[in-house]
């Protein structure tokens, strides 16, 4: 006689997060299922400290965390809605994120002043002193290595950074001293090469102690030959992704503009539309990159006990008030992606306004490491990420601009149609606002303008704003 069939029973449907079966840990790690060894079970010692992994990406605005479709479906991520970066160009954002101290600090604020940051201290000389492995991998500062040949910045076990270009195809890095070139073969895609690079790093790391590894993808900034270069098995897949023209696109302001803004010429519509859908594409890449290393982390049992912090580096604007490119303080330019996910995280999203200042402060209180007193212009976000109701809640955050006209040599801000000149800004939940070196002043109501196309600087009932919001500037700015 035979058994009668056990009835089956549905699956349930998977999401971040794991369940045992048969003494094996398996986990569904977004959208890859892994097994990742039985719990409580190791081979080696594991570290109680946290591990932190940050993602860096390259001009990538606020609103194309859609364009990472495989981290985006995932439910286990905190979003911080209102995350901003001081001054939003490469070179300044990335040293205020080793640092968490704002350009006029650290001594870079322009593209050109890399050379100008103090590399014995930051993120990764602080974390070693307390028994982190560290490893940067990707771009690091513009002009690195700045004449003084293939050396190492303090602080990092593994140390692997451009040399000059940092291009897709065909560029060079420094592997700990060591020049390693790349070509132009499938191969040599470099998101690719970076997701690898960072395996390779996780798989050398010692489980008994933690590790803080920051992998700095150079997607999707352009090329040097032009747009954006997506890995070959993504060219064409965002050719059905709509890219909504908003109605700053190409607009003058409703009231009044600066002069540097009036005088920029418009740009195409078909032309930025091609470089948005080749930005797209080429956010493929990091999107399975960011995948594979949390897969390789599930599979030897330390993703658990790793924060992975999503963040850009700057924004970047695609026709909005007549703009391409970065650099000015107007919301495409300043607004950034950030995630997180690790231990204790709350899912969900939150409104803390937050800075790329934020981010040192914070690695620093989940390592429970050490900073000089009073270095920090930053403060830690990592109560916020726990949902603790006590968590501050800062009132604004500080931004500085810079774009440089074509006709200057050097373009220390970029060599874009017309010089903006430097210039200082306050981002709070209600209002944006811009002080020129030339006495002009921008304000917007972010809350009822969102698109930030009517200056009310000039209207004499928002003088008490202004002057309040000047103050802050002082205050934040320390003159």
């Amino acid at each position: 006689m035979k058994r009668k069939a056990r009835e089956r029973r549905p699956a349930r449907p998977w999401s971040l997060g794991s369940r045992v079966t048969r003494g094996v840990v398996v986990a569904l790690v977004l959208g890859s299922l892994v097994a990742v060894g039985p719990p409580g079970r190791s081979a080696h010692a594991v570290s109680t400290k946290p591990n932190i992994l940050f993602i860096l990406t390259d001009d990538q605005r606020s609103d194309a965390v859609p364009q990472l479709p495989k981290l985006n479906a995932q439910p286990s991520w905190m979003r911080f809605t209102r995350a901003f970066v001081e001054e939003p160009q490469c070179c300044p954002s990335r040293s205020t994120i080793f640092t968490g101290r704002y350009s006029h600090h650290t001594g870079v604020d322009t593209l050109e002043s890399g050379a100008k940051l103090d590399e014995s201290r930051t993120i990764a000389t602080m974390l070693h002193s307390s028994g982190y492995q560290t490893g940067f991998l990707g771009k690091y500062l513009n002009g690195y290595p700045f004449g003084r040949g293939d050396y190492v910045p303090p602080g990092w076990d593994t140390f692997e950074a451009y040399e000059g270009a940092t291009d897709y195809y065909n560029y060079v890095f420094n592997r700990n001293g060591t020049r390693v070139s790349h070509g132009a073969a499938p191969s040599d895609y470099s998101t690719d090469v970076w997701t690898s690079e960072a395996r390779r790093f996780l798989s050398h790391t010692d489980p008994a102690k933690p590790f803080f590894l920051e992998v700095a993808y150079n997607a999707p900034h352009r090329a040097s030959t032009g747009d954006p270069v997506p890995a070959p098995r993504d060219v064409g897949s965002c050719a059905n992704v709509p890219f909504p023209v908003p109605p700053s696109f190409n607009a003058d302001d409703k009231n009044s503009e600066p002069a540097w803004l009036k005088a920029e010429p418009r740009v195409g519509l078909y032309d930025m539309a091609r470089q948005r859908r080749a930005t797209c594409e080429t956010l493929r890449a990091v999107d399975d990159g960011v995948v594979a290393i949390m897969n390789q982390l599930a599979l030897a049992g330390r993703l658990a006990n790793t924060y992975v912090v999503i963040m850009s580096d700057n924004g970047y604007e695609f026709g909005e008030h007549k703009l391409f490119g970065k650099g000015d303080l107007s919301e495409e330019s300043v607004r950034v992606p950030l995630m997180v996910r690790g231990p204790g995280v709350v899912p969900g999203t939150t409104a803390r306004l937050t800075s790329n200042v934020d981010l040192a402060p914070t690695f620093v209180e989940w390592a429970g490491a050490q900073a000089p007193t009073g270095f920090f212009d930053g403060a830690s976000w990592a109560a916020t990420a726990r949902g603790d109701p006590r968590a501050t809640q800062p009132g604004e955050v500080l931004l500085r601009g810079c774009r440089s006209g074509r006709d200057m040599t050097p373009h220390p801000c970029g060599g874009y149609p017309v010089d903006m000149g430097m210039n200082w800004g306050l981002r709070t939940a209600n209002y944006e606002y811009v002080e020129y070196p030339n006495g002009e002043r921008q304000l917007f109501d972010v809350v009822h303008d969102p698109y930030e196309m009517s200056n009310l600087a000039s209207d004499p009932a928002t003088l008490g704003i202004r002057q309040y919001l000047h103050s802050r500037i002082v205050a934040r700015r320390g003159f």
